[in-house]
């Protein structure tokens, strides 16, 4: 499971210095929007996206407090994915890994990204009830 394209979530941060959820997440992210069982929305108006900010940020029971590690950008996880966090200048969240980040991708696999379209990556569909 160690790559492959990067996965959009329905995730957003609450900071978005660029104007990026505007440009690609009108939809469902806004500074003004709150989180639905669509979409979550965090609170991180800083520069940080890793370490122990995850613990400042992060939601008990999405994965985030449970697969980060708090004094790098790393998590737990015996592959060592990389993870970062969605921040004020990068306010969705993706995760998996491309596959040309070798061991660095994974399934705990996350970085902050600005939403805008690429061909390294990919969504998975979600049935809610």
């Amino acid at each position: 499971m160690s790559g492959g394209a990067w996965e959009y979530t329905a995730a957003f941060n609450d900071t978005d210095t660029n104007n990026y959820e505007s440009k690609y997440g009108s939809s469902f992210a806004s500074t003004t929007n709150s989180s639905t069982k669509y979409a979550t929305k965090y609170s991180n108006n800083t520069t940080t996206s890793y370490g122990t900010k995850i613990y400042e940020v992060g939601k008990i029971g999405d994965g985030t407090k449970e697969t980060y590690s708090e004094s790098s950008s790393y998590s737990w996880n015996p592959n060592n994915d990389y993870t970062y966090f969605a921040y004020s200048s990068g306010p969705f969240f993706i995760r998996g890994g491309l596959f040309l980040d070798g061991s660095d991708a994974g399934v705990f696999s996350s970085l902050a990204y600005d939403g805008s379209s690429s061909s390294i990556d990919s969504f998975r569909v979600v049935l809610c009830p």
